[in-house]
């Protein structure tokens, strides 16, 4: 996951999900839509304590995981 500052493109933050949740990609590859709620990201990178997760929008850093 890649967050971009929306007006220069700059990359913000980016982060290896998979890796770092211990998800695993399947043939055909992964893709979905994350849910920016306030200053939350909410995705799902699958890991096996780590269906769901929220990051901090500002930097990625990990608020919960379900």
């Amino acid at each position: 996951m890649t967050v971009l500052d929306a007006a220069t493109g700059k990359v913000v933050w980016t982060q290896n999900l998979l890796a770092k949740f211990g998800g695993s990609n399947i043939t055909w590859g992964l893709s979905e839509s994350p849910l920016v709620l306030d200053d939350r990201i909410i995705v799902a990178p699958g890991g096996r304590n780590a269906g769901i997760v929220a990051l901090r929008k500002s930097d990625g850093s990990l608020i919960w995981q379900t």
